[in-house]
């Protein structure tokens, strides 16, 4: 059976896998792991090669899927860069029979919003940024430039070993509709979201810890307390009786630089319960890792293979408000839990600088466990359930081939991806075959 998918995403700018190529080979080694995409020395300062050689850009972005109904995406991107400050502005158009952000249509016909509106400062050691933006962490299992935007203050302090970087803003607003003995269903409450990072980078490794919370008050306005970079979040039930809740995230990270490969892991704690799981529920993890190979396995290719997965009951919450998510998306690259998957890829250069051919191979294993569940407190009373590929577990085995033709000034992108299904929806004995296609252009026109 052959079902086209429809999948709109947001492309990057720059592939990743150019960066972490350019690296190894240069042997540079200063990544930041809290960075975002526009103007591109944000990325990386291995981006030596950037130099604007205007001060204002027009940058015009097209994406298409294939699939039974069509689908058409278009976002400009402006920029306007002075060396010290700058600012990026790209909203966001969508038509057909398109899925997630932004989803509302103007007379059912086409879908808009900003994906992109701030004014940025940067003058070593400080950046700084107003306005709306997305934002990358660490390997991006929980903040990926593919999330819907969201409105932040951004600070980040740099020296040769050090990075600290801090943002605080508010997601979209939600009406509850769990009751607690402080706040009741049907009312609406903003959300918001700060976090922190610090990163120690060495000669040829870097780590860090990063602290993300996701919190609403009584009186719907942001908790100081969460306002102050320097301040641990995780304790603020110890500090005072709560006037508000919060879901908080630790963030280990990692990488190490080699001769010709670069390997990478990053792990999140969502819920650690110690001592006792079986009075506060059982811990939510999720992980990736990863490592890149030049010259493998043959000469002037580029070669990966990473694992990544999430317990159940990551990313949720026993209040909704709470769930990590930003305009009903789950943030970050997983977005799913109760899930391990194991991919491996091959990229070998074309004619051009910035030209390749890749192939990926990859097999997911789902449990039943969804980021759409509540939290493990309303599945006691059924006994204590399976944390980990949970029910019957969908088997996913795909393939994929993608063509990326670029210069200075163009980009052409083509996705091929195709999946064979067993146990489809966690129905024993049920398989399907999965196809989609994208094509992404982008030019400069200004």
């Amino acid at each position: 059976m052959l079902i086209l998918i429809l999948v709109f995403t947001y492309t990057r700018n720059i592939s990743e896998d150019f960066l972490f190529e350019k690296a190894i080979k240069q042997r540079n080694y200063q990544f930041y792991n809290v960075r975002f995409s526009y103007p591109l020395r944000f990325i990386s300062p291995i981006l030596s090669d950037y130099e604007p050689s205007k001060p204002i850009s027009l940058w015009i972005n097209l994406e298409t899927q294939i699939d039974t109904s069509q689908s058409l995406g278009l976002y400009p991107t402006f920029l306007y860069d002075k060396q010290n400050y700058g600012v990026v502005i790209e909203p966001l158009f969508k038509i057909g029979n398109t899925e997630g952000w932004p989803y509302l249509k103007w007379h059912n016909k086409i879908a808009g919003a900003f994906s992109r509106a701030y004014f940025f400062y940067d003058r070593a050691p400080l950046t700084l940024f107003i306005g709306r933006n997305r934002l990358q962490l660490n390997l991006e299992g929980l903040l990926a430039e593919e999330d819907p935007p969201a409105d932040l203050f951004f600070a980040s302090y740099r020296t040769p070993h050090i990075n600290f970087s801090f943002f605080t803003g508010q997601l979209d607003s939600r009406i509850s509709q769990d009751s607690t003995s402080l706040y009741p269903s049907g009312k609406l409450f903003n959300r918001f979201i700060s976090g922190h990072s610090i990163e120690r980078r060495g000669k040829n490794y870097s780590l860090s810890f990063s602290e993300i919370a996701i919190y609403f008050t009584e009186t719907n306005q942001p908790d100081p307390y969460f306002l102050n970079p320097f301040t641990l979040y995780h304790t603020r039930f110890l500090d005072t009786e709560e006037h508000g809740e919060h879901n908080v995230f630790w963030i280990l990270s990692a990488s190490y630089w080699g001769a010709k490969f670069l390997s990478q892991f990053e792990f999140l704690i969502d819920d650690w319960h110690i001592p006792d799981v079986d009075v506060w529920g059982p811990n939510k993890f999720a992980w990736i890792f990863r490592t890149y190979f030049v010259d493998l396995p043959l000469r002037g290719m580029l070669s990966g293979i990473s694992y990544t997965g999430a317990t159940r009951w990551v990313y949720v919450h026993r209040c909704d408000l709470l769930y990590f998510n930003n305009k009903s998306e789950t943030m970050g690259i997983l977005n799913d839990n109760d899930f391990d998957s194991l991919s491996i890829f091959f990229r070998k250069p074309l004619k051009g600088p910035k030209s390749w051919a890749k192939l990926t191979l990859s097999y997911k294993r789902k449990g039943e466990g969804s980021v759409r569940d509540k939290d493990y407190i309303y599945y006691m009373d059924s006994g204590r359930p399976k944390t980990f590929l949970s029910g019957i577990v969908e088997h996913r085995l795909g393939s994929g081939m993608s063509f990326d033709f670029q210069n200075r000034i163009n980009r052409v992108l083509i996705n091929l991806n195709f999946q064979k299904i067993l146990n489809k929806e966690h129905r024993e004995g049920e398989s399907a075959f999965e196809f989609s296609a994208k094509l992404y252009v982008s030019t400069k026109i200004l």
